[in-house]
């Protein structure tokens, strides 16, 4: 696996730009975001050598039955990843006010017009207010057509193809969420994010197998359509997008800004060996 480390303070500019203020199919104002490569960036929140992110109320929305994106947020379990997505936070405001007479050209002319802009930034980071000091969360979008489930069987190190369903309250694993761009509203403005791939932990004890059982558990396998026998069918994994932007190491927390930030951000470029084997269910 080759790695290229790219310094977050001389490099955020190449990695994120901003396109003109346009609108969506909703007749919306929106602003997307790519990098160098004119994608839409992807950052891996979390890898495999530090505790896994979690989906604390799994994918959820006001209505189940409503088609499209729903809701997914992910808690994060370390000082390193919550420092990150501050950053971005931060670098998401200066973009805001370098762009102020665009986006917010009424803000732009009042006196405290940049402050207002500052507050009716919706963060990224969504911290606990209930005093039982849960860990903050990142909010994301996500939906059946977007999101790649795949589950890991840490001790076998083997993959199988997930669904979009074995995502539930408390699953652990490695999320990667594309920066879509910037959506406003009345009095409030955000960015985008959705949840496109989730590496998840292959689950233990009864929710995995439920039933007791003395000596080795079964083995799931495929029944083919039309076979006589049961079949494991299995081939070799295709490894994750080529690019992938992997969250810094620790930065100070009293870093207020994108140029206060003297971590590195790990660019990713997955050689095309196979790391694990894959099975279908």
């Amino acid at each position: 696996m080759a790695k290229i480390y790219y310094d977050f303070e001389d490099k955020i500019n190449e990695m994120l730009k901003v396109t003109p203020l346009g609108k969506n199919t909703k007749n919306g104002n929106v602003a997307y975001v790519h990098d160098s490569s004119g994608r839409n960036p992807e950052i891996q929140i979390c890898d495999n050598t530090e505790t896994r992110c979690a989906t604390p109320f799994g994918i959820s929305s006001f209505d189940e039955a409503q088609p499209g994106r729903k809701n997914m947020e992910i808690s994060l379990r370390s000082d390193r990843q919550v420092n990150f997505l501050r950053s971005i936070d931060e670098w998401n405001v200066k973009i805001a006010i370098a762009n102020k007479d665009t986006w917010f050209p009424k803000l732009a002319q009042l006196e405290n017009g940049e402050q207002q802009i500052k507050d009716q930034y919706h963060r990224l980071l969504i911290f606990d207010t209930s005093g039982k000091n849960y860990p903050p969360r990142l909010h994301t979008k996500t939906s059946s057509e977007e999101l790649t489930v795949e589950i890991h069987d840490e001790e076998n190190n083997t993959l199988m193809e997930g669904k979009f369903e074995d995502i539930v309250k408390g699953s652990e694993g490695i999320p990667i969420v594309r920066l879509v761009g910037y959506w406003f509203q009345p009095r409030q403005w955000g960015m985008s994010i959705v949840t496109r791939n989730f590496l998840l932990k292959k689950s233990e004890g009864k929710n995995n197998f439920p039933y007791v059982w003395s000596g080795q558990v079964p083995t799931m396998v495929k029944i083919e359509a039309n076979e006589p026998q049961a079949t494991i069918v299995s081939d070799s994994y295709d490894p994750l997008p080529t690019t992938v932007y992997v969250a810094p190491p620790i930065v100070s927390s009293s870093s207020t800004s994108p140029a206060s930030v003297s971590s590195s951000i790990l660019l990713a470029a997955i050689s095309s060996e196979p790391v694990a084997k894959k099975q279908k269910k």
